[in-house]
């Protein structure tokens, strides 16, 4: 019984590669038509992410006296108090007075 098409496996492989470049190529040119345009907020929220580094909470000074007495074996942890902040923090997630 045959079937329609071709019988050999390389002229097979062949064929797909040319009607996947014709399909690549009008993939290509609706890529090119497509843009992208960004909302107000976004380019405002973009703005303060620029301007935050001056402000910025972090302290890189800080982190790296805690890793250095991390490290010296010198930083010891209040278990009390961070039971205490997660405890809180929890009340607040919950909407829980405590």
């Amino acid at each position: 019984m045959k079937i329609n098409g071709p019988t050999d496996p390389a002229s097979a492989l062949q064929n797909s590669g040319k009607t996947s470049a014709k399909s690549g190529a009008k993939a290509s040119e609706s890529t090119k038509a497509a843009s992208v345009s960004l909302s107000d907020l976004s380019a405002h929220l973009h703005a303060l992410e620029g301007s935050n580094g001056a402000d910025s909470s972090f302290d890189a000074g800080k982190v790296e006296t805690i890793k250095q007495a991390i490290r010296d074996g010198k930083f010891g942890v209040n278990s009390e108090a961070v039971a205490d902040k997660l405890i809180s923090s929890a009340h607040e997630l919950f909407g829980q007075k405590h």
